[in-house]
């Protein structure tokens, strides 16, 4: 399965574009759409056809998590709830490659308790972040179905 465009659109929205680094509520050197890796440096300036494929290798990468990770059928909603999750927050594999407690409800087949658990990733290097929060819960609308708030 893949990611919608409603679900690239909904990352978008939430990650803003910064054609400059910034330091994300974690302290994580972002530029692009939320991208993290060599291109956000300080000092450095991206041009937004440059921000677009890093984004789009973000996005492929946090989609193939997803199918790697999760072992049940998921509605496209679903999908991209939990992709938008993987991708700001890499939700489904802990450190020391354990599965999360919300990739394990999802694999149980428990939709509910999954949607349920997506409200606990609001805290960034152990602080709540209220940004994320509303994110949190924006994604829980999703994978119910409901249309969101943005």
């Amino acid at each position: 399965m893949n990611v919608s465009d409603a679900g690239l659109k909904f990352a978008q929205a939430w990650e803003k574009l910064s054609l400059t680094p910034y330091q994300d509520s974690g302290g994580m050197l972002t530029i692009g759409w939320g991208h993290t890796g060599p291109a956000a440096r300080q000092g450095k300036t991206i041009s937004e056809p440059l921000a677009r494929e890093l984004f789009r290798q973000d996005a492929a990468k946090a989609a193939a998590e997803v199918s790697k990770n999760v072992q049940v059928k998921l509605t496209q909603n679903q999908f991209d709830a939990v992709w938008d999750g993987e991708f700001n927050a890499h939700w489904l594999t802990l450190p020391g490659d354990k599965p999360s407690t919300l990739r394990n409800l999802l694999n149980a087949g428990d939709m509910v308790g999954a949607c349920a658990e997506m409200a606990a990733w609001h805290h960034d290097n152990g602080k709540r972040v209220g940004g994320l929060l509303d994110r949190c819960i924006d994604r829980m609308r999703m994978f119910r179905g409901t249309p969101s708030r943005l």
